[in-house]
This record gives structure tokens, C-alpha cells and sequence, in this order.
């Protein structure tokens, strides 16, 4: 019993902060795009890097709130494991997240500009961070802000340099880089992207893959998203998100308390 104990633990443990890597390091890029129309003739003229990079400019949307629910599967270590995820973001100031398992939560997260929180129902126990200390330990090269834009779909387009692109059978190709990052994009016809391939200067490789986009005021914005690690062909851990809702600019109760009988960790 006690070992069991011991492996669910620390599953656990391993299942969240897998979650948040998940959610910080495979990116949520480009995953709005404006839902005007472009002549034929446009495109033509826009499959250059400099064109195909303003687009993901202009997909990126601003917002004071930003709320998703969502069904996620995690596969790591050879398991599957499903959950629903409740995410409220206020811009500058927090990143809110209920993780429940057949209807009860059993863990809740919090980030901030310089720490993070983690609270592990199952264990009755929880986790401070800064998130320095967090961003050295999983090597990720994001501040706050990056990281709020990558949880609301918006591409990371500071000190990303467009490289490349080209139009090959219908889909346009879009290659970026920067000083710790490179990143080669699909998109397609309406410059949205359907996969990302990140890699960082040691070869560490995440692609991501977008599908079944719907309007949402005036942009369109996948509802369908997988992250995928190292590759997309063979996967040693893979996060699938299928969104159910989306709110901007509505405000949300957030309530963040660590039960004064709970064990630090």
C-alpha cells in the first residue's frame, strides 16, 4: 500500500508540473487568425517570409481576460491520463488553472509574474516556486508576459526573426528563429497554421498541430490542439487539448487558498 502510495504521489507531481511544461514549452502560437478574406491575388503576393510573419502579427489578439475550458489527455511514461482543464488569465497579473478528474478537482495552479503554485488535492499537499527556479529547472526561455500570450493562442513574435517561406502545394512554409529558438510553420491557404515545429539550440524538438478552427468575433480560433514531443511520428509525450469554451474580456472569480493543514513539498 505504501508503495502504491509513493507512485501515485509522485505521478502525480509528475502529471502536473509535465502539464505545465507541456503548456509552457509546446507553445500555443498562432492560434487566431483574422477572418477577412483574401483575393487570390494577395496571396500570391504575401508567401514571402516578411509577408507570411506579418500575418502571424496580425493573428495575434490583445485582451485583459482570458478564459478556456477544455478536455485534455496527457501521455507520458507509457500512460494516458484525462481531465478537464478550467484556465483564467488577467493580463500582468495571473494565470489560473483547475485541473478535475471525473467531476472533482484534484489539483489547482496558480502563476504569477515571480512564482508559482501548485495545490495537489490528492496528496493534501502543495508546491511554491519561483518562477525563475521553475524556468532554470525545465530550461524555459519565457517571461510572463511571453507566457500569457502563448496560453492565449498568440504567436511569440519578439526577437523571432522570419528566415524563410515558400508556398509548396497549397500550404505555405514560414521558417523564424531567434537566439535560443527556431520554429517552422504550416499554414494554410488563410495563413492559418496547421502545425508548428519548435527546436531549441540542443536539438530538443516539440510539434504542435491545430485543426477544427471556428469564429470567434473576428478571428478564428482552433478548437482541436496537439503537442507533441519530440516529433509527431513517434511521440514520447503528447498533450491533446479538445476546447469546449472560449471567453475574452469577460471577467471571472478566482479563488487561490493553500489549506493552512496542507504539507509543503
Amino acid at each position: 500500500m505504501g508503495t502504491l502510495y509513493i507512485y501515485q504521489k509522485k505521478s502525480i507531481y509528475k502529471y502536473l508540473l509535465f502539464l505545465i511544461v507541456l503548456f509552457l514549452l509546446m507553445v500555443f502560437v498562432s492560434s487566431c487568425k483574422s477572418t477577412k478574406r483574401l483575393s487570390t491575388k494577395e496571396i500570391n503576393k504575401e508567401y514571402s517570409s516578411s509577408g507570411l510573419f506579418d500575418k502571424l502579427k496580425e493573428s495575434n489578439i490583445d485582451f485583459n481576460w482570458y478564459n478556456i475550458k477544455a478536455n485534455a489527455d496527457v501521455f507520458f511514461e507509457g500512460n494516458t491520463v484525462g481531465g478537464f482543464v478550467d484556465i483564467r488569465m488577467k493580463k500582468k497579473e495571473f494565470v489560473w488553472m483547475s485541473i478535475k478528474k471525473f467531476g472533482m478537482e484534484f489539483a489547482r495552479i496558480m502563476i504569477k509574474p515571480d512564482s508559482i503554485f501548485v495545490i495537489d488535492r490528492f496528496n493534501r499537499q502543495y508546491m511554491a516556486m519561483a518562477v525563475d527556479s521553475f524556468k532554470n529547472e525545465y530550461n524555459i526561455p519565457f517571461n510572463f508576459t511571453d507566457i500569457q500570450d502563448i496560453l492565449a493562442g498568440n504567436s511569440i513574435i519578439r526577437n523571432q526573426t522570419p528566415v524563410k517561406g515558400r508556398e509548396i502545394n497549397d500550404k505555405y512554409i514560414l521558417i523564424t528563429k531567434s537566439n535560443y529558438i527556431k520554429i517552422d510553420y504550416t499554414l494554410d491557404t488563410k495563413f492559418k497554421v496547421e502545425r508548428s515545429k519548435f527546436k531549441d539550440l540542443k536539438n530538443h524538438s516539440v510539434v504542435s498541430e491545430f485543426s477544427d478552427y471556428k469564429p470567434y468575433n473576428e478571428v478564428e480560433i482552433p478548437y482541436l490542439r496537439k503537442y507533441n514531443y519530440p516529433d509527431d511520428i513517434n511521440p514520447k509525450y503528447f498533450l491533446k487539448l479538445k476546447i469546449k469554451k472560449i471567453e475574452i474580456d469577460i471577467p471571472r472569480k478566482i479563488k487561490f487558498d493553500i489549506p493552512a493543514n496542507y504539507d509543503k513539498v
